[in-house]
Order: structure tokens, then C-alpha cells, then sequence
């Protein structure tokens, strides 16, 4: 059954009524038709409890750590300092504050954006889970189907019982244990803070100061009327005005932390789509490049062949004249050699006229 709670409490939930009922047909093929009758039985959970579902699963420390605050601030309201309660108060804002923020960063790793009222219904969750040892045990178990409208609607009388150390047995329901040792202005039994009994007491007090607190920074149009005090509650009147403005003033700074996350994601949100603006741009403008970075290839491609087609005309046209100037100079040899022998025949002829010249005189001597 813990497989099965497992893998639908932590499913989105628009597929949970699908996935438990895949999950009761496999138990009723195994023959587990109590298996299958329980998981039926089993409701979806709202977007809210889904997200502390989540964050019971991925955070559990974090949140026992937040929930452990509750009863030191119990104790802190009867025997701390006003320094003492800021400083815890300090702390358990903090910490919500990160949780709140894990709880942004779990449901957009989901794929899924909350609206404000969905995160304030987480908050109020984790508030009850602060005031209520039994709602932090129903959240800790990470099976939620709704978180409480108020921290008031878990029985005040848990916190009471858990502070005046009652077995979980005497309670009907499991508790978790959150333990003050070591923490400032923990009360142990016979301190001077007074009897155990009393300080529970006060303690379970505290829980409708928070819910009321909530209510009215939430819900009135108006400031609320301060809580009235009973005569048998008087002498700790002051104790619980210091309460009340506490938490006022931790809800107050937790909710301008969530406005703080908020505005700063939707920046993020901005950036991102502009970012995404800019990206789908560079693809434009890199589509545009390659477009010209293939058309520059083929110019590229024709002008390197006529490139090689110009080199090889030049290498024959060079061929060529190498061969043209091999036949000239050949021509310009057979030419000399030509005009050599023109010169020795002419004076051979010059020899022979001179030698017929001179046999022409001796015949006319002799005549």
C-alpha cells in the first residue's frame, strides 16, 4: 500500500484518478480485492496538498526542522527573552521562505505553474504544521487530499497533549515528536519557568493567536479587534500580545518574501521570453548565414572551377609560347645559318668573277 500511496501522492494530480484505477485493477488480477477496495477509496489531492506532498517527499528534513520551531516557540513565550523570541521567529521565516521556494521550484520542474492562492494555501499548510503536532504528522506522511481552509481546523487540544508529553496512543492518532533541547529558552520540568503542565498550557494558547493572526491578515477588510482576554487568562496577557505581534509580524515578512519571489519570478519569466525572443532571432539570422554561407559555397565552387579552368588555359597558352620561342629561335638559327652560306657564296662568286676577270685580261693580252 506505501508503493501504491508512493506513486499516486506524489503524480500530478490530473492523472490521478487514471493511474489508481490502472493500480486497482493490477490488485483485483492479483487476487488483493482488499487492496483494490482501499485504493478506490482513495481521493485525489488538491493542487495545494499535491505541492506539500512533494515537498514532504523531497524535504522532509527541512520540514520537521520548521515544524520543531512550534514548540520552541512555545516555550520561548513562557520563559525567553523578547531577543530570544525575535531570533526564532527570524529563523522560522527563513525557513518557510525557503520551502516556499522549493515549492515554486518543485512544481516548475513539474511543468506546472501555482497561482498566489495555491501558494498561500501551502503556506497556511506549513503554518498549521508550525501550531499543530498532528498536522504536521498528516503532512509529514506526504499523503494530504486538501490543506486546512485555517490553522484552526486540527484540534488545538494536539498541541496541548504533545507539550504535556501524552503517548500517541492516548491521542487516537500518530504524532510526530518535536524535541527543544538544545534550543534557547527550552523548559525542562522543575525550571523556573514554572511547572510543565502550566507551560503546556500556554503553549496550546499560542495555536488560535496564529490562526486568528492568519485570519485576519487574509480575510478582514479591516484591522481586527485585539482578542479578548478572559480573567482567567489575564495574568499572561502580555505574554500573548508579544505572541500575536510575533507572528503578525513573522506572516507579514513571510508574505513579502513569497511577493519578493513572485516579482522576481516573473522577471525571470520576462527575461526568459526575451531570452527566447533573442534565441529565435540568432536562428533567424544563423538560417539567414547559412542560406549565404551555401550560396557563397557554390560561387565559391563555380569561381574555383573557372580558377582551374583559367590555370589550365594559361598552362597551355604558357606551352605555347615556349613553343612558339623554341621555333623562333630554331627559325632564327636556320636564318643565320642561312645568311652564312649566302655570304660565302657571294664570295665565292667574288673570287670567281675576280679570277675570270683576270683570265679575260690575259686572253686579251695575248690577242
Amino acid at each position: 500500500m506505501a508503493r501504491v500511496l508512493d506513486r499516486l501522492y506524489s503524480g500530478d494530480p490530473s492523472r490521478f484518478v487514471a493511474t489508481r484505477t490502472t493500480l486497482a485493477r493490477q490488485a483485483r488480477a492479483e487476487g488483493d480485492r482488499e487492496l483494490a477496495r482501499q485504493i478506490d477509496a482513495l481521493r485525489r489531492p488538491t493542487r495545494a496538498a499535491w505541492l506539500v506532498n512533494l515537498l514532504a517527499r523531497s524535504a522532509r528534513k527541512e520540514l520537521t526542522d520548521v515544524f520543531e520551531l512550534g514548540a520552541v516557540l512555545a516555550a520561548l513565550h513562557l520563559a525567553g527573552t523578547p531577543q530570544e523570541i525575535q531570533a526564532v521567529n527570524g529563523r522560522r521565516r527563513r525557513q518557510i521562505a525557503m520551502l516556499m521556494v522549493k515549492v515554486l521550484s518543485l512544481a516548475m520542474a513539474e511543468g506546472y505553474e501555482p497561482s498566489n492562492k495555491t501558494l498561500d494555501d501551502v503556506e497556511l499548510c506549513l503554518q498549521a504544521g508550525l501550531a499543530h503536532p498532528q498536522a504536521a504528522a498528516e503532512i509529514l506522511k506526504g499523503c494530504l487530499v486538501k490543506t486546512p481552509a485555517t490553522a484552526a481546523d486540527f484540534p488545538l487540544e494536539l498541541f496541548e497533549a504533545a507539550a504535556l508529553g501524552l503517548a500517541p496512543q492516548e491521542l487516537g492518532r500518530p504524532q510526530i515528536p518535536l524535541s527543544t533541547a538544545g534550543q534557547p529558552g527550552a523548559v525542562d520540568p522543575g525550571s523556573e519557568a514554572g511547572d510543565q503542565r502550566a507551560a503546556a498550557t500556554t503553549a496550546g494558547r499560542l495555536a488560535p493567536v496564529i490562526s486568528l493572526a492568519e485570519a485576519r491578515r487574509r480575510h478582514a477588510p479591516s484591522p481586527a479587534p485585539p482578542l479578548p482576554v478572559s480573567p482567567e487568562e489575564s495574568p499572561e496577557s502580555e505574554v500573548e500580545s508579544l505572541a500575536m505581534a510575533s507572528v503578525e509580524a513573522g506572516v507579514e515578512d513571510v508574505a513579502a518574501t513569497l511577493r519578493a519571489e513572485r516579482e522576481r519570478e516573473a522577471a525571470l519569466a520576462q527575461r526568459l521570453a526575451e531570452t527566447e525572443r533573442e534565441a529565435a532571432a540568432a536562428a533567424e539570422a544563423a538560417t539567414s548565414v547559412g542560406r549565404r554561407v551555401e550560396q557563397l559555397a557554390a560561387e565559391l565552387a563555380v569561381a574555383q572551377a573557372e580558377r582551374d579552368a583559367a590555370a589550365q588555359a594559361s598552362r597551355q597558352a604558357q606551352q605555347r609560347r615556349d613553343t612558339a620561342r623554341q621555333e623562333h629561335e630554331m627559325a632564327q638559327r636556320r636564318a643565320q645559318q642561312t645568311e652564312a652560306e649566302l655570304h660565302e657564296a657571294r664570295q665565292e662568286k667574288a673570287s670567281l668573277e675576280a679570277v675570270q676577270a683576270m683570265l679575260l685580261g690575259r686572253e686579251q693580252s695575248d690577242s
